[in-house]
This record gives structure tokens, C-alpha cells and sequence, in this order.
């Protein structure tokens, strides 16, 4: 698997009309969730796959991801937009590699006014107080990718919404 546990960045993934339409389809449908697995604090909508314009955007994740990661990918059909505010993070974790080979976080509105908010990256729990990666700066629109074994997280927001479109994809073999 090529980009098992590598880090990778795409600029523009998403022009501004497709995250508006993300947004707007986020606000009509968030739900608060105190804790939901790693996440803490944090809204969250569930992506609509009977949307054609949802899944057009999900696939050009997907492009952007294959070819940064090198390598062919199958969606999950599993997405998520979760926004991070005041108070919200996600403690360290890995993503169940049985489903998801390749997980993206794509920006889709960094307030201009966030404080906190970080995405970190480690090879594994281990590692993390040594080798803490913090990728940045990003723009909306841009989109992290990542190996399932890589252990990532996210700093607590101080200020500010960090609102994210998260999809995962395993390798088609």
C-alpha cells in the first residue's frame, strides 16, 4: 500500500460553490454530539448519498487523493461534515483500518477568526510526543490526506469554526 502512512495536501479540492452547497446542506441537517468516538463537542451531519452533487463532490476528493497518495481508491460511501468550535477537538486516534485504507479532511470554512483547531499527525501513539506533525497553513478548499494507521487528532478550538468534510476510501487492489 503506497500511501499507507503518508501525509499528503491538495490545494482547491473544492471551489467556493461546492462548499457553499456543503455548507448550506450542513446547517439544515447539523445534530450536536457531546462525544462521538474520538470527537469531542463537535456538530455534525452525515453526507447524503442520494445526492448527485455530493457524491460529484466526494469523487473529486477521491481524484485528488489518488493522485497525491498514488494510489487507486474505492469511496466508502461513509462522509461526514463536522465542524470544530469553541471548546470542540479530537483526541489521538487511528481510523479502523479494516474499512478505510486512505481518510481526507477537507477545509471547507476556516473562520478567519479561529484560534486552536490544529490537525496533528504521528506514525503511531508512540511517536506522537516526539514526532507531532502539524501541517499547515490551510485554506478552505484544501484537503489533507492520510494513511488509516497514521495517528491524528486535532487541537481544541480556542475561537473561531474549523467546519470539515471527512471521507475515507479503501485501496481497490
Amino acid at each position: 500500500m503506497k500511501g499507507y502512512n503518508n501525509l499528503g495536501f491538495a490545494s482547491d479540492v473544492l471551489p467556493q460553490s461546492a462548499r457553499t452547497y456543503l455548507i448550506d446542506y450542513y446547517e439544515e441537517n447539523k445534530n450536536i454530539r457531546e462525544k462521538n468516538y474520538n470527537l469531542q463537542n463537535t456538530w455534525q451531519a452525515l453526507l447524503d448519498y442520494s445526492d448527485d452533487m455530493q457524491v460529484e463532490m466526494q469523487a473529486r476528493v477521491q481524484l485528488a487523493a489518488e493522485t497525491v497518495m498514488r494510489m487507486k481508491l474505492l469511496p466508502c460511501e461513509i462522509g461526514k461534515i463536522v465542524e470544530y468550535v469553541k471548546g470542540s477537538w479530537a483526541q489521538g486516534h487511528n481510523d479502523q483500518v479494516v474499512s478505510s485504507n486512505c481518510s481526507v479532511i477537507t477545509m471547507l470554512d476556516l473562520s478567519q477568526d479561529l484560534i486552536g483547531g490544529e490537525a496533528y499527525f504521528a506514525k503511531n501513539k508512540e511517536s506522537m510526543e516526539y514526532h507531532k506533525m502539524v501541517p499547515g497553513p490551510l485554506s478552505n478548499g484544501d484537503s489533507l490526506m492520510y494513511g488509516g494507521e497514521m495517528w491524528h487528532g486535532v487541537e481544541e478550538v480556542i475561537s473561531g469554526r474549523r467546519l470539515v468534510l471527512v471521507t475515507w476510501f479503501k485501496e481497490d487492489v
